[in-house]
């Protein structure tokens, strides 16, 4: 490096030390990383080489023993920068100089690791103490916006991962940690802001392309993105409960961890005088327009006290050498256009009243509409009109309403693609996840239930779908296996696919296995999908070895149980050595329904409308009696079985037999049957009532509606309906 890029860094140096005070550790690791580069850029036959080796050793003891300024390193560190004792910057040409070393003895080399093993732990692993009075407003926005950036965090570190240079999400990660480091300092909580602090001086390194984001360093800086919201999550804890956190979460072992990479990167060669070291000073001062300092820390140096707020907003920190241009609030003065703010924070539970205030609204139009069935409308037309702008009002509020619900599971599947690199790495194996339809939208109670199954699902994907790279290899495959995770819109459903190119179900394995825990007979016959169906029973697996992290088929109850509670169903479709297809297709909403109203002994239900194949008058000809199976309906080559609601909710019904009443065929996770109703009344939209503490959990049924007229209907469980009266096998062709 020539002279003027050892000025440069010169310059650099003097920025840095300028916000340096005693008791912080402002600026410590940029003072150290720049001292690297100027002994690099030096001769050791340099003058000032040898005072510079000495000053990074003395910061770099400082930096690894977790300790902040002090007043005589900064005594040394201004003695070695003042230019009346050195005279200017170490230059090549520059005659030998008395040494400026006037501090304690120089150190000798530091030992990197005993040095980080004596990072004081007393001063960092703490419990935090929460204001939860005056601060308790602050302290529930930190969580809202700290939970927001830690999910950015997570996905621009897998991005990096899979792009290292990849410099937007490299400064998005700074951002962000900058970010939760400023107000966690506010408002003095000392583990989030100490561990978030070093993360971010180790991310200032990449971003000036002094460290590339290995895998390694990824791990290490997930697992603190991991416990940073453990921290997060304690601090909400408190707020909910009132009181102050009681268990210690550490964090002096991740620090110590980041330091080592912070340390031990070679920044030889990386800067050079085409393309000088960005200037850091500006991105200190966004910290200031942030947040202010924890309480306790000195105030530092005056060049960054007299920032204008209006220069601290900018993003992007331009190159600026000298701390005077810094004080200029924009380029040319002119003012910085406000971006305005396109959303807002709702607490949950003011969103939920909402919504059953519109279904309450819904509810009331319908009554009214009913209520003046009996007036002839047809002279007055003022009042269809009327009645016509409430019908057009009322379904825009409702679906306005529903809308506001709707999140995009976006968060979802992203920790879904952390999950799957944990998974391959511990496993061995080389996973290519892709996501697809990220950005559409499902119920927010829907998007809260399916997390658990995909975890089930991908899990087993990864640990026995996909195999290991030698046998992808032999078996003529790449030996990165690919797993894509996919949403999308199919008729009145959103579908959430999750596809895999790995060795697939093997039907006769799974059937044979159901044979052996006595779920079929030997001589019953089933189709592959009604097969594949099996794994879902609790405990089936057909894995000859099982694994801590899953067994085929192992958890996918789970799947089952929670994709039944939201009234969707799942899809397989598998092909023995090619991969494997699950299609869970869930309703669009779970506030309201679409359901066919039916009359039984006198009593109205409501059968969900995705569930039905068709409802019909059976012939005679159609009804046959098997022995063990009972009645049965014959339609189209395929053999129903049939139920009768009467009987399931033990009603005196006057249909004695199938051909008295009507036949809805029922298609529920891949299960058909035949349900017998006295009567069909219409087909129309409901929302959805809890039926309250004491029915709530009653199997059969989903909840309640009130129709138009007043009455109350029950809404049935098309899965679970069945299971109140006789256990069913799959049906039989």
């Amino acid at each position: 490096m020539g002279s003027d890029s050892t000025n440069e860094i010169w310059q650099n140096l003097q920025s840095e030390a300028a916000l340096a005070s005693p008791g912080n550790d402002e600026a410590l690791l940029p003072v150290y990383s720049l001292l690297g580069d100027l002994t690099e850029s030096m001769q050791e036959s340099d003058s000032g080489f040898a005072d510079a080796m000495k000053m990074r050793e003395a910061i770099e003891e400082l930096f690894l023993s977790g300790g902040t300024w002090t007043e005589s390193i900064l005594a040394d560190l201004k003695h070695f920068l003042n230019p009346e004792t050195t005279g200017a910057a170490p230059d090549a040409a520059s005659p030998e100089p008395e040494s400026v070393w006037q501090g304690p003895e120089a150190p000798a080399a530091t030992n990197a690791e005993a040095a980080i093993e004596a990072v004081d732990t007393s001063q960092i692993d703490v419990l935090m103490v929460l204001d939860l009075g005056e601060n308790s407003e602050l302290l529930e926005e930190f969580v809202n916006e700290a939970s927001e950036h830690l999910d950015e965090i997570e996905n621009a570190l897998l991005k990096v991962e899979h792009n290292p240079e990849d410099e937007d999400s490299i400064h998005s990660l700074f951002r962000s940690f900058h970010t939760i480091k400023g107000v966690s300092g506010f408002l003095e909580l000392i583990p989030i802001n100490k561990l978030s602090h070093d993360v971010e001086s180790l991310l200032d390194l990449a971003r000036n392309h002094k460290l590339v984001l290995d895998s390694d360093i990824i791990s290490v800086l997930l697992q603190s993105r991991d416990r940073l919201l453990q921290l997060v999550q304690q601090v909400q804890i408190g707020l909910q409960s009132h009181q102050q956190p009681e268990a210690l979460i550490p964090v002096a072992d991740l620090i110590t961890s980041v330091r080592q990479l912070a340390i031990s990167t070679p920044t030889a060669g990386v800067a050079s005088a085409a393309e000088p070291t960005p200037e850091p000073v500006e991105t200190k001062t966004t910290e200031l327009a942030q947040a202010p300092e924890p309480t306790g820390a000195e105030p530092l140096a005056q060049p960054k006290a007299e920032l204008p707020a209006a220069a601290a907003r900018q993003e992007k920190p331009a190159p600026a050498p000298q701390a005077a241009p810094l004080q200029q609030a924009t380029q040319d003065n002119k003012p910085v256009a406000e971006i305005k703010d396109t959303s807002i924070r709702v607490n949950i539970d003011k969103l939920d009243t909402l919504v059953d205030s519109v279904g309450e609204l819904v509810i009331l139009e319908s009554q009214l509409l009913n209520s003046l069935e009996g007036i002839d409308r047809s002279d007055n037309s003022q009042l269809q009109k009327q009645l016509n702008q409430l019908r057009r009002i009322v379904r825009s509020l409702q679906n306005d309403a529903l809308a506001i619900r709707m999140v995009p599971v976006r968060q979802t599947f992203r920790k879904m693609e952390r999950l799957a690199r944990e998974l391959s790495r511990k496993l061995g194996k080389n996973v290519d996840f892709i996501l697809s339809g990220e950005d559409t939208e499902l119920d927010r109670t829907m998007v809260e239930v399916i997390g658990d199954p995909l975890v089930h699902m991908i899990r087993n994907a990864v640990d026995h779908g996909l195999e290991d790279p030698e046998t992808r290899v032999r078996n003529g495959k790449n030996e990165t296996g690919t797993i894509k995770l996919s949403a999308f819109h199919q008729g009145g459903y959103v579908v959430l696919e999750l596809r895999d190119d790995g060795r697939g179900l093997n039907a006769e394995r799974i059937h044979s296995k159901a044979i052996e825990k006595g779920l079929v007979q030997p001589n019953q016959k089933f189709s592959n999908e009604e097969i594949f169906h099996f794994i879902f029973r609790p405990g089936f697996s057909t894995a000859e070895k099982l694994t801590d992290v899953s067994g085929r088929g192992v958890g996918l109850d789970v799947v089952r149980k929670n994709i039944e509670g939201l009234r969707g169903k799942v899809e397989i479709k598998s092909e023995d050595g090619e991969g494997t297809v699950f299609s869970i297709k869930l309703p669009l909403t779970l506030a309201i329904i679409e359901g066919l109203v039916v009359k039984v002994a006198g009593d109205t239900y409501i059968l969900p409308a995705t569930s039905i194949r068709v409802a019909l008058k059976p012939e005679k000809a159609q009804l046959k009696r098997i022995h063990g199976r009972g009645e049965t309906l014959s339609m189209r080559g395929e053999i129903i079985p049939l139920f009768y609601l009467s009987h399931i909710f033990d009603s005196k019904s006057s249909v004695r037999k199938a051909d008295d009443g009507i036949v809805v065929v029922i298609d529920a996770f891949n299960r058909t049957y035949g349900l017998v109703v006295d009567e069909l009344i219409s087909k129309q939209e409901v929302v959805i009532k809890s039926l309250g503490p004491v029915t709530r959990n009653l199997p059969g049924l989903l909840g309640g509606a009130i129709l138009g007229d007043g009455s109350i209907a029950l809404i049935v469980d098309p899965v679970n309906i069945v299971d109140r009266d006789v256990k069913q096998s799959v049906r039989t062709k």
